[in-house]
């Protein structure tokens, strides 16, 4: 079964509406296109109901976009929008189907999904954490090791201690961002090959580890300790290093989005239970929303084609929807700026409560 339901948000009357799935939702893909569920099921995000264009079998770890080459030409591979709508016909069996066009889908039994076929990678039945797609391979990683795969066949590997929140390439040279390092790997005519890495923590006075990534520029990053960091030296040739610039919550934050509104930034940042809209200048909080108490966040992504539309991921089932045009109206921001949003909650139980005995499980 699937609902559809709006809920009230905590300030004013910003718009918060949610989306809720018959399986549990795992992984979104970086261009923001698509997302992956427990029981294999993928789904568009810029549509308003939970129906799959794709499945496999088993639950979905990863998905990458992957440009149009002479190296990843697809052929006698569904696209999305032949598909949709359609998907139990023409993901039957005897069709052989086993991947997505334009995409390449990791699972948790160390399995990529990619240009017609599956490629299991060497190390067995492990999550694919992260695939990147380049003009010498597909580079796909684990928990702790990546792999690159040229032409479906496995080509080299290599140690790289945990897996990346962000990878970017420059010729040949990949940067991969963890949690606790920057880490340059050359794809060379033998392999991968590490050129040099970076512990962020090794010069610190603190501990802060890397949760996540901002999607739109990833020298901006989030902490454990629920802090908005700034990795230095991304992209300048000099020493990386992480500085702190403000602290959001006593939670980890999962997700950054930088966003403007009338040529003022802000950062949008998401926790396991709820979503903060900071001001970049004044570091004050014009907007939050605690949207479960279940601990269950795990991204939040401005929408393909509408960047005035937030999708707040919830493992639990759910995708929220929250309406950023709304949230800077004048009779919403007014006097939320100084509110600690360490202290912001919602009673479930006092609205389950509510719910029972008006009726609405009878």
């Amino acid at each position: 079964m699937y609902l559809h339901r709006k809920n009230a948000p905590i300030h004013a009357s910003v718009e918060v509406s949610e989306i809720i799935h018959n399986e549990k939702i795992t992984c979104v893909s970086p261009d923001r296109e698509l997302y992956g569920g427990f029981m294999g099921g993928i789904y568009r995000t810029n549509v308003d109901t939970p129906k799959a264009v794709f499945r496999i079998d088993s639950p979905v770890s990863f998905i990458a976009k992957v440009r149009a080459s002479d190296q990843f030409r697809e052929k006698d591979t569904p696209c999305i929008e032949s598909n949709e709508h359609k998907i139990e016909k023409v993901f039957s069996p005897e069709k052989k189907c086993v991947s997505l066009e334009g995409y390449a889908i990791g699972d948790w039994e160390g399995r990529v999904y990619f240009l017609g076929k599956k490629i299991q990678i060497p190390s067995g039945s492990c999550p694919i954490k992260y695939i990147f797609p380049t003009d010498f391979g597909l580079v796909i990683c684990t928990q702790a090791e990546m792999y690159l795969f040229k032409n479906g066949t496995f080509a080299s590997s290599i140690y790289i201690n945990t897996y990346p929140l962000h990878i970017s390439c420059t010729g040949r040279t990949l940067i991969v961002v963890t949690g606790y390092s920057v880490q340059h790997i050359q794809i060379g005519e033998h392999g991968l090959v590490r050129e040099e890495m970076t512990e962020l923590l090794r010069n610190e006075n603190h501990t802060e580890t890397i949760t996540c990534i901002s999607e739109n520029n990833p020298a901006i990053a989030g902490s454990i300790g629920g802090w908005i960091m700034e990795l230095d030296g991304w992209g300048e040739g000099k020493p990386y290093c992480l500085r702190k610039i403000h602290r959001v919550s006593q939670e980890k934050l999962i997700g950054i989005v930088r966003y403007v509104h009338e040529n003022e930034l802000f950062y949008i940042c998401g926790t396991p239970k709820s979503v903060y809209i900071i001001n970049e200048k004044s570091k004050t909080v014009v907007y939050s929303v605690n949207l479960t108490d279940a601990s269950g966040i795990f991204s939040i992504q401005l929408k393909h084609g509408n960047k005035h539309m937030l999708s707040v991921f919830d493992r639990n089932f759910k995708v929220h929807t929250i309406d950023m045009s709304c949230v800077f109206l004048p009779e919403n921001s007014k006097g939320v700026a100084n509110k600690d949003p360490i202290n912001t909650t919602i009673n479930t139980y006092e609205e389950l409560l509510k719910e029972l005995n008006s009726g609405v499980f009878d």
